[in-house]
Formats: C-alpha cells, structure tokens, sequence
C-alpha cells in the first residue's frame, strides 16, 4: 500500500499570470525513496472559485485514510475540506451552521487548528476561524467572529465558539497551549486582536 505523504502545502493566492488570485492549490508532497526530504509533488488540487485562497490554512487529523483539513475562506463565505493524503481525494465539506452569515465577510477557513478528539470517536477534530462572523445579522460589517469545532471524521459541526464585541475579530489565530489549569483537558488560546480591554 502507498505510505502517506510526507508534507501538504497550500498556495491560497497562485496567480498563474491573472490579475488576481486564481482558485488556490493544494499540492501533496511524497518522498522518493531513500530522500532526505520531500522531493516532489504527487498530487494538485485546485480550489473551486476564482479567490477563494484554497488551502490558505491546514490541520492534520489522521485516521486510516490519512485525513487532514484544508481551507477556503472565500469561497462563499468560507468553508474547508476533509481530504485524504492517500488518493488525494476530498472526504467531505464541513457542515454549515443554521446562523453562518451569508455574505463573503465571514472568511471561515481563516485559521485552522488541530484538536484532540472531542467527540470519543478516536479521530482527531478540528478548530475553524471565521474572523467576519455576524452572529446576530445586526448590521453589515459587525466582525464579532467565531471559531467552529468540527468533527474530524465527518466534519459535523460540534460547538460554537462566539465573539463578544462587534469589531473584535474572533478567529484570526489559534494555538494549543497544553493543559494550563491541570483538569486533565488540552487548553486553546485563541486570537481576538480588536477584543475590548476588560469586557471578556
């Protein structure tokens, strides 16, 4: 059987000579055999519309099919994808939410993060930032943001995690932190860089 491959690399904005960003790439790299490093790429996916910065974020989740998430936070509104290193192919499309914004602000996909199972189904899940979320639709531009938990195996959505204030931008960064307050469960820190001082 083909042996997973050893790096993914996303190209969100691959020109190709236009004048403005194509759909995006993934291209999954494989070692040859006895190489010191990944020496060449096996397989290209292209994103599916013009801007929308395929694979401008990556999250390994594992499994038997090798899954890992890829991003596109333009594509109407953003999504991400569950795609197998093995075949290259596309596993799923993350759930959509009953409350997701319906304009192109939303950018969900603009960050990615691995996470332990959460879920008890022994696969990886995953964190998705949506730094232009309207949780309330109160107005065109309120930016309060989110992060979208997600089912690693089949990208059902799990939780939502909701900005406070309008402007705050939740959903720029995230990172793992280990377990910081000893309960035995891994810790995030998340981004939130318009976050007022002293209203979380």
């Amino acid at each position: 059987a083909d042996a997973p491959p050893d790096l993914a690399a996303g190209i969100p904005a691959r020109y190709d000579g236009e004048k403005m960003p194509t759909e995006g790439e993934l291209w999954i790299y494989r070692s040859a055999p006895d190489a010191p490093a990944p020496s060449f790429h096996a397989q290209k996916l292209k994103g599916f519309a013009v801007g929308s910065f395929f694979g401008r974020s990556l999250a390994w989740i594992g499994s038997s099919a090798g899954l890992f998430l890829a991003t596109a936070p333009s594509f109407t509104g953003g999504t991400a994808y569950g795609i197998s290193a093995l075949t290259g192919s596309i596993v799923y499309e993350i759930e959509k939410h009953a409350l997701d914004y319906a304009g192109e602000n939303e950018r969900k996909g603009y960050v990615a993060w691995s996470l332990p199972d959460l879920d008890g189904d022994g696969i990886r899940d995953t964190a998705v930032g949506a730094p232009g979320q309207n949780p309330a639709n109160n107005g065109p531009y309120p930016y309060r943001g989110r992060f979208y938990l997600y089912s690693g195996a089949t990208g059902a959505l799990l939780h939502v995690l909701e900005g406070r204030d309008e402007n705050s931008h939740m959903g720029f960064a995230i990172a793992g932190i280990g377990d910081v307050n000893t309960d035995g469960c891994p810790d995030l820190a998340l981004g939130v860089p318009y976050q007022k001082v002293g209203s979380f």
